[in-house]
């Protein structure tokens, strides 16, 4: 398409050109053949033709570029409104983040004290398991002794 523009361009100077010559020569000589006259007015013919073209590829462009700042314009709104909800996101994935922290800390914490619980447990456990075995040997010894006496 441009290269068309400039073709046209040229060959509207190129007629230009040709006019002011025939101009200049016709200021010198009183009369125009037919024959020059013709060609005047093919070329006129063809920068009426030619202005045309330019004047409805000039108006498709207005148009092109008018749709094309709507678009402009549409993207920014919708760019806008992305970057809104970008900060929006930000900000909640921030607050789910320390949310999760705040759990993590807290799950530890509770493990850590059902580990030391566990470990009382245990402890105690232990504990009774050794008073228990304590208990039944002095019971046997208790028996032991009570048999004892009575076989004696």
């Amino acid at each position: 398409m441009c290269g068309k523009r400039i073709k046209i361009g040229l060959s509207g100077l190129l007629c230009l050109l040709l006019l002011l010559q025939g101009l200049t020569c016709w200021a010198a000589t009183p009369q125009l053949s037919q024959q020059d006259l013709t060609r005047l007015e093919q070329i006129f013919s063809e920068l009426s033709s030619n202005n045309k073209i330019l004047l409805q590829d000039s108006t498709q462009s207005a148009l092109d570029l008018i749709q094309a700042q709507k678009e402009l314009k549409q993207s920014r709104v919708e760019l806008q409104e992305l970057k809104e909800l970008l900060v929006r996101l930000q900000a909640a994935s921030t607050k789910i983040e320390a949310d999760l922290t705040s759990s993590n800390d807290l799950l530890t914490r509770a493990n850590q004290s059902l580990a030391a619980e566990q470990k009382q447990i245990n402890n105690k456990t232990n504990s009774l398991r050794r008073d228990r075995t304590f208990w039944e040997i002095v019971a046997g010894m208790a028996v032991a002794g009570a048999m004892y006496s009575v076989i004696k």
